[in-house]
């Protein structure tokens, strides 16, 4: 009798064990100058797990959460484009509000996430103002949305810190 209720809890916990895809967000800069706009090239790498497939459905969007070390903008259109994408895609379109960068049109075909497959989504997003003071920043954070709602668990970097602001050298200052 025992064998059965194991057997029956696992059954009712089996369901509710999420085993989504795993995510690893690397992003470099192309500056890492206190205030100095910068590129920002952001590198996604997605594995599916070993249980099931995922859709993307068209029209999702990838949110991306800047660490709390940047400042704090108004909603703002940044140039942006894709390097490398899984996919089909159109002219993508990123919007830098507050400390959330939006990307939208990136999923213009649906997008299968295969088990245990590796993929990988590289874009580069223009003119982001790096923080104010030199530091070390915490991890920049993402999710994937289909109408306001996440697809799957959140990703960040899987051995990586943060970016390395640093202050500006003799070099580049103004001396009155």
């Amino acid at each position: 009798m025992n064998h059965i209720h194991l057997l029956l809890a696992i059954f009712l916990i089996t369901p509710l064990l999420r085993a989504d895809p795993t995510g690893n967000l690397q992003v470099t800069a192309s500056l890492y100058t206190v205030q100095e706009l910068a590129d920002y090239t952001f590198l996604l790498t997605l594995r599916g797990d070993s249980t099931k497939s995922y859709t993307v459905p068209v029209g999702s969007q990838l949110i991306i959460y800047l660490p709390a070390e940047y400042p704090i903008l108004p909603p703002q259109n940044r140039s942006c484009g894709i390097s490398k994408w899984p996919t089909a895609y159109g002219a993508i379109t990123c919007v830098l509000s507050y400390q959330t960068l939006t990307i939208t049109n990136a999923f213009s075909s649906a997008f299968t996430i295969v088990s245990k497959l590796l993929y990988t989504l590289q874009w580069i997003v223009y003119s982001i103002k790096n923080p104010t003071y030199s530091q070390t920043t915490s991890i920049f954070t993402g999710v994937i949305q289909y109408n306001n709602v996440s697809l799957f668990s959140s990703f960040g970097p899987t051995n990586y810190e943060g970016l390395t602001i640093t202050p500006g050298s003799l070099g580049t200052c103004v001396v009155i």
